[in-house]
């Protein structure tokens, strides 16, 4: 009686049943077998483990499987569900053998289920409605379909260059367009022919005799010539020679470009590759190279090659200080930037001395280079060739001189088609006037072709 009753309640606290959705598929198709079982809740279930494309039962394998929701039932009761998809690629009807679960160690087993797999008819009468698999094609290249990509290409190219290099141009403010200069090439008669133009030209020209000067003042003087056939204006030429009775130092050039009215330190204009800055200086002579204009400044702009300021040719013969007031600047201060200061000799062009200075304020400041040689004939050049621009604000030169000696220096140049000249210079104590003309002549026809 006891045993009968406990195979009875262990009976009623675990079973397994199995069902499946559909006993009937296509080959190919797959279908869904639920696998239950019953036990007291909190019960360890386990169920069968297949990996994906195991045969449950061979030409039958699973997809998948995956455990379901446990639902609590009467009694204190539990249903645990897993639930497996099949699929089969065979058409029969297949016995699928029953799924063993375990329960708290025990085992159980479930019924057994059928499952019946069917081919898809296939009307064998017609087959030539059918064509095979097809060979791999080997697609022939045509111009004509790349064509447009390619130059489409080459276009985003170039403008992609273009954009970079004017993208480089306007951040450090550089020209975008370069100046270029043609020059008409002569045949060697025609060109012969213009070089005597030129001989009888010059020989035609007689040279002009200074007169005695008139008018004379403490604020200037007149100076004379005889007027010289054939010289279509003249070039009068003022000098000032100084004699010191004790030592002393003189400054003899002070230039501070004053002149200078157009452009600013943030929108400077740009010269010629090479011009003279007589329009904008104190004392002519004065020549720059890859240069640009700031109201009061000259700057130093190198393009593809360094940047130069020239300075007029003096007489440097006595111990001579060049004293450069400059800033690197490109929409703000920087420092860094090296500039070299030369002493030339105008007859040789030949380097006599030089000093380089590096830029170490973000303001601007003086430099200063002493040097004893000089010519009768030298100048200064100014040279940059970094990747900023150096504004100049001012350049003074003075010389040391002993007791006894003199000092003649260019006063001013005149340029006049009359046989006088007023000059308009006051007296200075110690220091004698003179003067020399030069008559010029055309030497260039009315085209503006150059004769030599």
């Amino acid at each position: 009686m006891f045993l009968a009753c406990a195979v009875l309640t262990a009976a009623a606290q675990a079973t397994v049943e199995a069902t499946i959705d559909s006993i009937e598929i296509l080959i190919g198709q797959q279908v869904e077998v639920s696998v239950r079982a019953t036990a007291k809740e909190g019960s360890k279930v386990v169920f069968p483990d297949f990996r994906p494309q195991q045969m449950i039962t061979p030409g039958v394998e699973v997809v998948s499987h995956k455990d379901s929701a446990t639902v609590g039932i009467d009694n204190g009761m539990a249903v645990f569900t897993h639930k497996y998809r099949l699929t089969s690629f065979d058409g029969k009807l297949y016995y699928l053998p029953p799924f063993t679960v375990k329960v708290n160690g025990k085992t159980f087993k479930s019924k057994s289920l059928a499952l019946k797999v069917l081919e898809v008819p296939v009307d064998t009468t017609k087959l030539d409605q059918f064509y095979g698999p097809k060979d791999v094609q080997d697609n022939p290249f045509e111009w004509s379909d790349w064509s447009a990509v390619f130059w489409l290409s080459v276009l985003m190219l170039v403008v992609m260059i273009v954009a970079y290099w004017l993208y480089l141009r306007l951040r450090d403010n550089k020209p975008i367009i370069a100046s270029i200069k043609i020059v008409k090439k002569l045949l060697p008669h025609q060109k012969a022919l213009k070089e005597i133009e030129v001989i009888k030209a010059i020989e035609s020209l007689a040279a002009p005799e200074a007169l005695p000067a008139t008018q004379i003042t403490t604020a200037g003087f007149t100076a004379n010539w005889e007027a010289v056939a054939n010289a279509e204006n003249y070039m009068l030429n003022v000098y000032g020679m100084e004699t010191f009775n004790e030592a002393a130092t003189k400054t003899v050039l002070a230039e501070d470009f004053s002149g200078v009215t157009k452009g600013s330190m943030d929108g400077i204009e740009f010269g010629k590759l090479t011009e003279g800055l007589d329009a904008y200086t104190n004392t002519p002579g004065w020549v720059a190279h890859n240069h640009a204009f700031a109201a009061g400044y000259i700057v130093l702009a190198p393009y593809s090659d360094a940047a130069q300021l020239y300075t007029p040719s003096m007489n440097l013969t006595h111990a001579t200080t060049i004293t450069v007031n400059m800033a690197e600047y490109s929409y703000k201060y920087y420092t860094g930037g090296k500039v070299t200061v030369t002493l030339y000799d105008a007859a040789t062009d030949a380097a006599l001395d030089s000093k380089e200075f590096e830029i170490t304020e973000a303001a601007f400041t003086d430099f200063t280079f002493t040097t004893n040689k000089g010519t009768e004939n030298s100048y200064f050049e100014i040279a940059y060739s970094g990747s900023n621009k150096i504004f100049i604000n001012d350049v003074k030169i003075s010389m040391a001189f002993l007791p006894g000696s003199t000092y003649s220096m260019l006063i001013g140049n005149y340029e006049t088609d009359a046989a006088s000249y007023e000059v308009v210079k006051e007296a200075v104590a110690n220091v004698v006037y003179t003067y020399n003309v030069v008559a010029m002549a055309r030497s260039v026809d009315m085209s503006g072709n150059i004769i030599t």
